[in-house]
C-alpha cells in the first residue's frame, strides 16, 4: 500500500480539514481511496476509484462495524430508513430506499450509561446495484455492489459515539439527504496538486529568479526544480489523457518540489534586497 498525498488545512476558514489518498496495487487493478474530512463535522467522506488493468466484473465494498464495543455479549442491530435488523440475521436492502444505515447495539449505548454508542454510513443510490447486511453477534458486515459501468464509488461514514441510539436515528433522518448531496458534489482532488497552484508559484519564482544572478548556484538549483516540476506535471497530464491512474511517486515529487520552492523564494527575495546588484 502506498500513501500520498496528504493535505492538511490549518486555516479554519478553509472548507477542508484533511484529505488523504491510499493506493493498493494488485495484478488486475489499482485501487485508490481518498478520505476527506470537513472542520467540525462528524462525517468522513470516502471515494474508491478503480483503475483496472484487465476487465473487471464488479466492485464490492465491504464495511465491517463493531458498534459501541468489541463484545459478543451485546445485541447488535442495523437501522435503515425502512426497517431494523437484529442479530443474528442477514437481509437484502433496497439501494433506492435504504441508502443510509446505522450500526448500533441495544445493550451498549449512551442511553443505558455506556460510554459510547454506534456509527452509521450512507452511499449514493444511483451508484449501487445491490446491498446487504449481515448482523452477527460480534461484527456487523455490510456489502455493496456497484453498478457495472462505474469505476468509482463514494460513501460517507459517521461517528455517532456521543448520541443515544434514538438520537442517531433522528440525526440520520434529518441529515442524510444533505450529506448525500454534499457527497455527490464533493471534490476529492488534492488542491495542492492543481495546475493553477503551480502556475501561481512558478510565476513568483520566475519573477525573482533574475535577482539571483550573483548567486549562480542558487539560480541553477531553482531552475532545475522548476524544470523537474514542469516535467512532472506533463507526465501527470499524459497519464490522465490515457485514462491511467496518477503515479504516487510523481505526486510526491511535485509536492516536495512545491515545498522546496516556497522556501527558496525567500532566498531569492533576499538576493533582490542584498545581492550584488541590489542598488543598481
Amino acid at each position: 500500500m502506498q500513501k500520498s498525498p496528504t493535505e492538511f488545512c490549518k486555516n479554519p476558514t478553509q472548507p477542508r480539514l484533511f484529505l488523504q489518498n491510499r493506493v493498493w496495487q494488485r495484478d488486475d487493478v489499482e485501487v485508490r481511496t481518498t478520505f476527506l474530512a470537513l472542520p467540525n463535522d462528524r462525517a468522513l467522506f470516502l471515494e474508491v476509484h478503480l483503475f483496472p488493468k484487465a476487465p473487471l466484473k464488479s466492485l464490492v465494498l465491504r464495511i465491517v462495524a463493531y458498534p459501541a464495543a468489541y463484545t459478543t455479549k451485546g445485541e447488535r442491530c442495523v437501522v435503515t430508513a425502512l426497517k431494523g435488523i437484529v442479530q443474528v440475521n442477514a437481509a437484502q436492502l433496497s439501494p433506492k430506499d435504504e441508502w443510509w444505515m446505522l450500526f448500533q447495539d441495544k445493550k451498549f449505548e449512551k442511553a443505558l450509561g455506556h460510554e459510547i454508542s454506534g456509527c452509521g454510513m450512507l452511499f449514493l443510490p444511483e451508484e449501487i446495484e445491490s446491498a446487504k447486511v449481515d448482523v452477527q453477534s460480534y461484527p456487523i458486515i455490510a456489502e455493496f455492489a456497484s453498478k457495472p459501468s462505474l469505476s468509482a464509488v463514494r460513501i460517507c461514514l459517521f461517528d455517532l459515539y456521543d448520541m443515544t441510539n434514538e438520537e442517531a436515528v433522528k440525526f440520520m433522518r434529518a441529515n442524510a439527504q444533505r450529506y448525500a448531496e454534499l457527497l455527490r458534489s464533493m471534490d476529492f482532488s488534492c488542491r495542492r496538486l492543481r495546475k493553477e497552484v503551480w502556475a501561481k508559484l512558478r510565476a513568483t519564482v520566475m519573477e525573482f529568479l533574475p535577482y539571483a544572478k550573483g548567486n549562480p548556484k542558487l539560480q541553477q538549483q531553482v531552475s532545475a526544480i522548476v524544470k523537474e516540476t514542469d516535467e512532472a506535471y506533463e507526465r501527470l497530464a499524459e497519464l490522465v489523457a490515457k485514462g491511467q491512474p496518477p503515479k504516487v511517486e510523481i505526486e510526491d515529487k511535485i509536492l516536495a518540489n512545491l515545498e522546496r520552492l516556497e522556501a527558496l523564494i525567500w532566498e531569492l527575495k533576499f538576493e533582490r534586497l542584498f545581492g550584488e546588484d541590489a542598488g543598481s
